[in-house]
């Protein structure tokens, strides 16, 4: 749900305290991303898909010292590296 929703308080489905108790209930603040997990995503900051293929080679996380973190990142970065060199992105998309 989306307590910033205008439409909760143009049809009286809650009211601006109502949204506001809803807004801040166990509210969870995220985590700071740690310097070397920024250091591991600023590594793909590349301007071609060989390089970016190259840190992922790199980056390579199947061995004893696995970051749960820095896998999602790495999988990420290659699911849409993949897509892009298929062709599934058009300019306006990148």
């Amino acid at each position: 749900m989306d307590p910033d929703d205008a439409n909760y308080t143009k049809y009286n489905v809650f009211t601006p305290a109502e949204l506001e108790e809803i807004r801040t209930y166990n509210e969870k603040k995220l985590p700071l991303m740690t310097s070397d997990l920024k250091n591991h995503l600023l590594a793909f900051n590349k301007s071609n898909a060989k390089d970016i293929r190259n840190v992922l080679k790199a980056n390579n996380t199947l061995d004893d010292k696995f970051d749960s973190d820095e896998d999602w990142i790495n999988c990420t970065v290659y699911s849409i590296l993949r897509q892009y060199e298929a062709g599934k992105y058009d300019e306006a998309s990148l």
